[in-house]
């Protein structure tokens, strides 16, 4: 007996794991268009599946549950590459320096615009 057939407990969900390979990684490779993140994805998806498998009750929603656990995948991977700060969201140093004040005239022209536009 193998380490996928003593995590997995079966044969059977073993062998539905392995099939869902594919789907998996299609699925990744329509979302990132990168075939080798797709592979990435589709891996790290059948590592958790196999680390959490207890988990998973009903084995007639294991494809449902691995299209959870390969969405979660994708977006922990977006929020990797998410940049930490934005320009926009930058805090003034000071209250009222010209930055401050010009900032606020355009929150205000902005307003009045569509204001305007009612």
């Amino acid at each position: 007996m193998n380490l996928v057939d003593l995590l997995c407990g079966s044969r059977g969900l073993r062998k539905r794991l392995e099939e869902s390979r594919q789907r998996l990684y299609r699925v990744a490779l329509a979302w990132c268009g990168d075939p080798m993140l797709a592979d990435d994805l589709a891996q790290e998806t059948l590592a958790k599946a196999l680390q959490k498998s207890h988990q998973l009750r009903e084995t007639e929603k294991l494809e449902c549950w691995l299209y959870s656990i390969l969405n979660n995948a994708w977006r922990e991977h977006l929020r990797r590459l998410r940049p930490t700060s934005e320009l926009d969201e930058e805090l003034f140093v000071c209250d009222d320096c010209p930055e401050t004040r010009g900032h606020a005239d355009q929150i205000v022209s902005r307003v009045r615009a569509a204001i305007a536009r009612l």
